[in-house]
């Protein structure tokens, strides 16, 4: 049996991932075209920050409540306050599904039984 190092192809993946960004990012940067590379800053400031301020999210709220001017890099006509109550409510729902998943595992480890997939 072989031993497989996962923290090694979590290296080697991601390392693959920014390469393969970075040129495509020349090419885009060359080409004078920089909304693409915007739109994956934009996505993975995003994530990050649904995985950080994922509990305490409905914060943004009340902060940015006042903000009621549309931004024009956006696709749909959405204002600042709209965004903020999107971002809240796709934040909770990851972190729902990441607790009822963990909830799962764990009933799954206590009882020993395999519960169906949820799909």
């Amino acid at each position: 049996m072989t031993n497989i190092d996962t923290n090694k192809i979590a290296l080697f993946g991601i390392m693959a991932l920014g390469l393969l960004f970075a040129f495509f990012a020349g090419d885009y940067i060359a080409d004078e075209n920089y909304f693409p590379i915007v739109l994956i800053f934009g996505f993975l400031f995003i994530v990050c920050l649904l995985i950080t301020y994922g509990p305490i999210s409905y914060l943004m709220i009340p902060v940015l409540w006042q903000m009621t001017g549309v931004m024009s890099c956006t696709p749909l006509p959405f204002n600042i306050r709209q965004l903020a109550i999107i971002f809240v409510l796709l934040s909770f729902q990851y972190h729902w599904l990441t607790f009822v998943s963990d909830m799962l595992k764990a009933h799954q480890i206590i009882s020993g039984t395999k519960l169906p997939r949820l799909s």
